[in-house]
């Protein structure tokens, strides 16, 4: 528990401060230092780039072993209410104090209250191995060649998917006033975002050892590409404003828990830290550059184009997931006994 803590704690600070900031004030900003927005937004490439949660969970893993899905659904769920919390918090100072004064109080939380918790708070890492022998095999048997495949599928799939929802995430509000919401109601469907997202990482909690990440990908991903077709085909009204953002919160929260626990699906917790980090090298460059893409495409070309764009990365993401799952089926079946 002292891990979640910790990592709860800090995690909430690290999102709230940094890539929910700009999600608030990145276009107040840009006009105020003479910039184009996508240039503002270019401050979460560099972000990206240093690494997000992943350090987090492979802490988590490194503390917790066979445990760690639950644990990390836990975390996950904790962790989601960062931008319900911050972004009405974030619009709040920014009317009272300004941004550059905002920005010098998030300074302070992450120097003053993250980093000594970071550093004397988080407990020691069990042991990973017993006698010579790993807690726990990999858990699917696959060749060192499917394996491979597998990999790639798993890196293409979580790539595809954490580019559209990190283009997403800094210009949601943005999206839904240029959809027909005024300034209020997108603010307030953009905070429930984030809680509609943690109904979804609280069933993951539920589920613990018993969840399936690659089924979780699939379905959060299906669920990302309903809500974009909506907002292609249907007018814009009120509900359906409301509804997209059910669709697309609850599938983002199932794919953000998907994404971190797809490694757990393959690999045992001895190889967890190893793989996410390499899987996380093409999302975080991904990611490093999503808020400037989506947010030029935005800007130059308008809401429709950009949905569609969305729209069609997630089916390619879903495409990739269905090959991951047949790959792991036909893998299963080869070790079934006659």
């Amino acid at each position: 528990m002292q891990t979640i803590a910790v990592l709860a704690v800090t995690q909430l600070i690290g999102w709230g401060t940094t890539f929910d900031m700009l999600g608030v004030m990145g276009r107040v900003i840009a006009p105020d230092l003479g910039l184009p927005n996508e240039v503002v937004f270019g401050g979460l490439s560099i972000m990206t780039v240093v690494g997000l949660s992943a350090p987090a969970y492979t802490a988590v893993v490194e503390r917790a072993g066979p445990d760690s899905k639950r644990v990390i659904a836990i975390l996950m769920l904790l962790t989601g209410l960062s931008s319900a919390i911050s972004w009405p918090v974030l619009s709040k100072l920014n009317a009272t104090v300004g941004w550059r004064t905002t920005f010098l109080i998030g300074a302070a939380l992450q120097f003053f209250v993250c980093l000594p918790l970071h550093l004397f708070a988080l407990p020691r890492p069990i042991a990973f191995a017993v006698d010579g022998k790993a807690p726990q095999e990999t858990p699917v048997p696959f060749s060192p060649a499917v394996q491979r495949k597998a990999f790639v599928l798993i890196a293409a799939a979580t790539t595809i998917s954490t580019f559209v929802t990190f283009g997403v995430s800094p210009s949601l509000l943005e999206i839904l006033r240029q959809s027909g919401a005024s300034p209020d109601l997108a603010l307030q469907l953009g905070s429930a975002r984030g809680v509609i997202g943690i109904s979804a990482r609280f069933l993951d909690m539920l589920l613990g050892r018993r969840g399936n990440p690659i089924l979780s990908a699939a379905v959060g991903v299906s669920l990302m590409v309903s809500s974009f077709l909506m907002m292609l085909l249907i007018p814009p009204s009120t509900p359906l404003l409301v509804t997209f953002i059910l669709l697309y919160g609850f599938g983002t929260g199932v794919m953000t828990v998907a994404r971190a626990l797809l490694p757990l699906a393959l690999y045992s917790p001895r190889e967890f830290g190893l793989q996410s980090a390499r899987l996380s090298l093409p999302q975080n460059l991904a990611n490093a550059i999503a808020p400037v893409i989506f947010t030029a495409i935005l800007d130059r070309t308008g809401v429709g184009t950009a949905i569609a764009t969305w729209a069609a990365l997630a089916v390619l993401s879903l495409g990739f997931v269905l090959m991951l799952a047949m790959q792991v089926k036909a893998a299963t079946r080869m070790c079934e006994p006659i």
